[in-house]
């Protein structure tokens, strides 16, 4: 979903990126508009009018979606989380926060302030339709009014069903941890019945499209498998965590393979390494004096054409372990920091693992699906002791 967004601006300091499906969402409402709403509530208005205000509604709802983004932000920030950006796509939006909320009233609030939005909205968008009905003015401009408010009202709803990853999915798990002291244990009940509300609605597309409804149909059984799927994997995400609780990185991270001169092009890395060598997510580089210099990731030197290998050295697409010109740099963390604060900050990426300056291991997402699979090396530990002196970093969840 965030592969492909833009990023459009910042509000109060948040990123706000947009998905290129926001565009589709925009062309299937401002058609309702054009095409069917507007023209029945003011069947003399011109083309060009019903286009700027079809325009204008969907444009509208895109900004309601905001709004509601931004009403989770606001309250996750007051309350002392980080929300990192919000990101708006065809199915709506969300606000990606770099921390969960350590307590159960803290997450009601967050989840709940999305719906109060919309409710809020709604009510906005009813009355403006009612005075200018009483006003007897620009039925076309009520049409649109009315639906805004209809449509954030539907959404409020709709969000509020009980199921991951609904918000009334999270208020409902908000509330059981809240009730049984056990988290772990409401996200569970909370993904079970979020997938069997996305059972139900492609149920309910299927019996649709067995009606003729073929729009309608595909519409609903696609939101349906949404529902499925991101139930599963918030469940499944929640799971992974709690097992990663307390672990440590020299429990997880692997021995780094053998480290590479950076100053070797790409053709004669790839000439003189052994085989086996792309079973290792990134390569460690030293300088001609030994040092250690950075991090070739893997996926960087696969993108190297063929007819540039003799040309280009390592050194150039290595993460350098000092910030360079570009703000490019290794991620790196100390052995005796906990992996869920490393994931936290560096998004997965292969991360360096430095005693001091002694590279002594790299911890890759391979790594960590391994500790999950239980295999997780308790009593591994660096060549010198872990204990004291620990780098924390990133957030704490």
């Amino acid at each position: 979903m965030l592969g492909s967004d833009v990023r459009v601006g910042r509000i109060a300091g948040i990123p706000v990126h947009l998905n290129w499906t926001v565009l589709v969402l925009v062309w299937l409402l401002g058609s309702a508009l054009i095409n069917r709403i507007i023209p029945h509530a003011e069947p003399g208005l011109s083309p060009g009018f019903r286009l700027v205000l079809g325009l204008i509604g969907a444009a509208a709802f895109v900004g309601s979606i905001l709004a509601h983004e931004l009403g989770h932000a606001a309250v996750a920030r007051h309350g002392g989380v980080k929300v990192e950006r919000i990101s708006l796509w065809l199915f709506g939006g969300m606000a990606q926060m770099s921390s969960e909320a350590d307590r159960p009233p803290l997450a009601l609030r967050i989840a709940a302030a999305g719906p109060a939005v919309s409710l809020a909205l709604g009510g906005i968008g009813l009355g403006v339709a009612a005075a200018l009905h009483a006003a007897d003015t620009a039925p076309g401009a009520a049409a649109v009014a009315s639906w805004l408010g209809t449509i954030n009202l539907l959404l409020a709803a709709f969000n509020l069903l009980p199921g991951l990853p609904l918000d009334g999915g999270r208020i409902l798990q908000a509330a059981l941890w809240w009730r049984w002291g056990d988290r772990s244990r409401a996200v569970r009940v909370t993904s079970f019945t979020g997938r069997l509300l996305g059972a139900a609605a492609i149920a309910l597309g299927f019996y649709q499209l067995a009606g003729g409804n073929t729009f309608g149909g595909v519409w609903t059984a696609v939101i349906g498998w949404f529902l499925v799927s991101s139930a599963r994997a918030e469940g499944e995400s929640h799971a992974a965590r709690a097992a990663l609780t307390g672990v440590r990185v020299h429990q997880v991270m692997s021995t780094p393979p053998p480290s590479a001169p950076s100053y070797l092009t790409v053709e004669e890395f790839l000439r003189d390494r052994p085989a086996g060598w792309q079973g290792a997510a990134a390569w460690p580089l030293r300088n001609w004096g030994g040092e250690l210099e950075g991090i070739l990731p893997l996926e960087r030197l696969r993108r190297i054409p063929a007819a540039q290998r003799a040309h280009i050295h390592l050194r150039q697409l290595a993460l350098p372990l000092v910030p360079d010109a570009d703000g490019h740099v290794a991620p790196v963390a100390h052995p005796d920091e906990l992996v869920l604060d490393v994931l936290d900050r560096t998004g997965g990426h292969a991360t360096v693992v430095l005693w001091g300056r002694e590279l002594v291991g790299l911890l890759t997402t391979a790594d960590v699906h391994r500790a999950l699979s239980g295999a997780i090396r308790t009593a591994a530990t660096p060549a010198t002791p872990v204990g004291a002196g620990a780098q924390a970093g990133g957030p704490t969840t």
